[in-house]
């Protein structure tokens, strides 16, 4: 087992050597011929050209110390003795005496005289102060005053149902009544229509899911007003952030031993402080309403499973809400249905892997998952018929929208996006500045370009957009983590043959769920890589969930690094240092998210702001 274990460290490191390397050389040939390759217009040297050239001399510097660690090995051999002679000097010291009796006085208050009283006091401080941070852009750092924002249509949807009908209350004008074929944009010069809507049939209707009008229909039974689309999503997007840091906590004390580390401290905040969940206080629409609903109720089904497994009764309640979750992740973002049948998947093959111990729960548990999700989805079935006679039309083919908007349904999704859509989510480099915020995201024009990219005819990219490279480099550990949960499963293929894997996989908690977040989150990423239209809003159908099995596998790398210091030091240094890189421009990137509304709607503390940071920074 050692030997092996030796083995697949070494295969990472060989791995992370090359992936640093060839990204170093990478940055290093953009960055002096950016004018040659089309991506910089401008001869000279600024700031992003600089900014690669220092980022390529690191990932190289990086790549050559980890690919020759053997020979740089010993000098923190010799480092390491030093620091642990150091280190028992220090303990002899006044000042660590000190140190050890504030500490136990610490210890002994009541509700810390525990590590996971401790712990549990830290993880709530976390959470406040994420929401708070969440609460305090939305409301352009008053923490009092509520914005308006124009957009209601899950009111109107909301209203609808409340007066017995599916389709909104709004009347179609005669202007548009009066076209033959009111879908293309240029038909419509003059015509007066709701923006953005399905119409069929001289009705009205919402493309998008459902389940968020439900909820506000059941909110105005009793609050008698309008209520705008940005309650839905500040709501739900401070549900996901809750769900994150207490998903993440959760995976963190369960996943393998309870062993202390630092790294919360700084991964925890990451997953909720980053630039994707914090652009929607920036644009609080409809859309983002959407997405957020699907995202809360598929983070919820996840924590109900996580109760689940981890009960030590049959959880048949815990599997069946976590099924109503799904329903209802579904019915906010209908594309969500290929998560819902992955961990339909999932939980089946986890009840086949328990058939031969408990064959009995083992099928009651899977008929309680699945009973809500089949009826959730007959439902939506239902819904889509009844306002437009077809099972599986959603209402984009009768779209009243963009001029864009490609005139074939069949063009929405096609495999020459590809390549553009994973430059915009990968690569795309924001607006490095030397005021504040210091990380603005433009909207892109066609000469930002670079020239090996040719786009495809009927592509959209005119919104702002970060490249998770640049932007959110935390999930990096997700393609290493790949690669390691491959080489695991292969082992365990080879050693007891593919079905035995199969049951032996599905029988552990750690594998299962590892897999299960894995498979979610790059199917939803596969399906906006096909999407005509390159969007900010459209990374929050995977990065929360990546950012749940990044937790996991970092966990997991930390944890197989016990006993090999340098090995354990570096790697927590990594996380550590991508970790606050990711907070930094998210709390930076979120004074211009979306419309810009922070500084829209609190000018004066946004002067008080900038001027704080330049007169920090000595400008």
């Amino acid at each position: 087992m050692e030997t092996r274990f030796k083995a697949g460290i070494g295969f990472v490191r060989r791995l992370a050597a090359i992936f640093n390397a060839g990204l170093g050389f990478t940055f290093l040939v953009v960055a002096n011929w950016a004018v040659e390759l089309g991506i910089d217009n401008d001869p000279g040297w600024g700031k992003g050209r600089y900014a690669l050239l220092g980022m390529g001399l690191f990932c190289l510097t990086i790549g050559v110390m980890v690919w020759f660690w053997p020979i740089f090995r010993p000098w923190f051999v010799k480092g390491d003795q030093w620091a642990i002679q150091w280190y028992e000097r220090l303990r002899k010291s006044w000042l660590y005496r000190v140190i050890i009796g504030l500490q136990r006085k610490v210890e002994r208050i009541p509700w810390l005289a525990t590590r996971e009283k401790r712990t549990r006091w830290a993880l709530g401080v976390t959470l406040v102060g994420v929401l708070a941070v969440f609460w305090w852009y939305t409301t352009a750092g008053t923490f009092l005053k509520w914005y308006p924002y124009y957009h209601t249509y899950y009111d109107r949807l909301a209203e609808a149902f409340l007066n017995g009908q599916i389709h909104l209350l709004e009347k179609p004008d005669p202007s548009l009544l009066a076209l033959s074929n009111p879908y293309p944009y240029e038909n419509r010069a003059g015509a007066k229509y709701l923006w953005d809507v399905s119409f069929y049939n001289g009705k009205f209707y919402l493309y998008w899911g459902p389940t968020p009008a439900l909820l506000l229909a059941g909110l105005k039974l009793v609050v008698h007003r309008v209520i705008e689309d940005q309650v839905l999503v500040v709501g739900f997007l401070l549900g996901v952030a809750g769900l994150l840091v207490g998903l993440g906590y959760s995976l963190w004390r369960w996943y393998g031993h309870h062993g202390s580390s630092w790294l919360p401290v700084f991964l925890f905040p990451a997953l909720g402080l980053n630039l994707y969940l914090l652009w929607p206080t920036g644009r609080p629409g409809v859309y983002e309403a959407a997405i957020l609903g699907g995202q809360f109720f598929l983070l919820l089904s996840m924590a109900c499973l996580l109760k689940a497994m981890t009960t030590h009764t049959p959880s048949y309640g815990w599997y069946g809400v976590a099924g109503v979750c799904l329903a209802l992740a579904m019915g906010s973002r209908m594309p969500l249905v290929l998560s819902v049948g992955w961990l339909t998947l999932m939980v089946v093959w986890r009840s086949w892997s328990m058939v031969q111990r408990e064959p009995g729960i083992a099928f009651r548990k899977a008929g309680a998952f699945l009973f809500p999700i089949l009826l959730g989805g007959g439902l939506l079935l239902w819904y889509n018929a009844a306002r437009f006679g077809n099972l599986f039309e959603t209402g984009l083919s009768y779209q009243l929208s963009i001029p864009e908007y490609p005139p074939e349904r069949s063009w929405l999704f096609s495999a020459k996006y590809i390549v553009p859509n994973s430059f915009q989510y990968f690569f795309r480099e924001p607006s490095f500045q030397a005021v504040f915020p210091f990380v603005r995201f433009p909207f892109i024009k066609e000469s930002s370009w670079p020239w090996f990219i040719r786009l495809p005819d009927h592509y959209l990219y005119h919104e702002p957009q970060g490249g998770i490279l640049l932007v959110f480099p935390l999930l990096l550990v997700i393609p290493v983590g790949l690669v390691y949960t491959m080489v695991r499963w292969v082992e365990s293929w080879r050693r007891s043959g593919f079905w035995q894997a199969c049951r032996s996989w599905g029988l552990q908690p750690d594998k299962w769920l590892v897999v299960s977040l894995l498979g979610v989150g790059f199917l939803q990423m596969s399906l906006i890589l096909f999407y005509f239209f390159s969007a900010m809003r459209f990374q929050l159908e995977y990065v929360p969930i990546f950012s749940l099995a990044a937790v996991l596998l970092i966990r997991n790398l930390d944890s197989k690094l016990e006993g090999h210091r340098w090995y354990r030091l570096f790697f927590r240094g990594l996380v550590t240092g991508l970790a606050l890189y990711s907070i930094g421009a998210g709390l930076m990137g979120g004074f211009g998210a979306g419309e810009e509304r922070f500084e829209l709607n609190n000018p004066a503390l946004f002067s008080q702001l900038r001027d704080g940071f330049h007169l920090l920074l000595g400008r």
